[in-house]
């Protein structure tokens, strides 16, 4: 499941504030310095549920949606689909994979985000946690599941992110070409009131992307300062930037994948 962080603070609701970063890490980073724009149709389908029964989070489906304002203020004309708390069941979230199978076109480009529970111990995966799967492992989509829905997507490139407990356990299975997939951690995925989201998504997303501070020397050890900021140089901020958990990324895209 996802944790929540205990931390005393004020709770913050629309916007992502910058907090002073010290970069520490000792590892090479994944962009490449090449970012490559989309050039066909976007689709994203953004998952976020909260409102677990019995087991409920505080901050995914804020996480939800300002991923997907992010999208559309990038790229205007995405196509976007949200699936939230009630919304997000097994079926529907397996649903909206088929429809991207059904719709989208070798030129188009896809981004899968999502913001929920995550569990692990079938069979040695990892699942995320649909609405319906806190009660047992019929709502889980486990990571051989979501490999081969992915795999099933025809499109130029696809970008996975999962901010939840054991994330990183998907890593074989979205070793796919043209997949990058962005995990928040081995082991348990915090939250916290401090950041009013998850912590993957908060680095990667809030202060990465929407504040700028992947892309600017000082705040990230592989900036590439290009007014730019792709998928890759957010995870490698996102990377140096977390403390308690450790994201993974599998990055089989050509060049970095930016949203223009």
């Amino acid at each position: 499941m996802k944790r929540k962080l205990a931390l005393a603070c004020t709770l913050l609701l629309a916007v992502f504030i910058a907090l002073p970063v010290v970069p520490v890490t000792a590892r090479q980073g994944v962009a490449t310095g090449n970012p490559i724009p989309t050039a066909g149709k976007v689709y994203a389908l953004v998952i976020g549920i909260n409102t677990y029964p019995g087991h409920a989070l505080n901050y995914c489906v804020a996480d939800a949606d300002a991923f997907a304002a992010m999208v559309l203020d990038k790229e205007p004309s995405a196509r976007v689909v949200k699936l939230e708390n009630g919304n997000a069941i097994k079926k529907n979230i397996m649903g909206a994979l088929t429809a991207l199978q059904n719709d989208v076109r070798s030129s188009d480009d896809v981004i899968i985000y999502y913001s929920g529970h995550g569990t692990n111990g079938f069979k040695g995966q990892s699942g995320i946690v649909a609405y319906d799967g806190v009660s047992g492992g019929s709502g889980v989509i486990w990571s051989s599941e979501l490999g081969a829905a992915i795999s099933n997507i025809h499109a130029k490139r696809i970008a996975v992110m999962l901010d939840c407990c054991y994330g990183n356990g998907f890593a074989g299975d979205l070793n796919l070409p043209g997949v990058l997939a962005m995990m928040s951690s081995a082991g348990l995925s915090g939250e916290t009131a401090l950041f009013g989201h998850g912590v993957f998504t908060y680095w990667l997303l809030g202060q990465g992307m929407v504040n700028g501070l992947a892309d600017k020397v000082g705040a990230n050890t592989y900036a590439l300062p290009d007014g730019k900021i792709p998928f890759e140089e957010a995870f490698d901020y996102a990377f140096q930037n977390m403390t308690g958990q450790k994201p993974k990324v599998v990055d089989n895209v050509t060049g970095d994948y930016w949203l223009n």
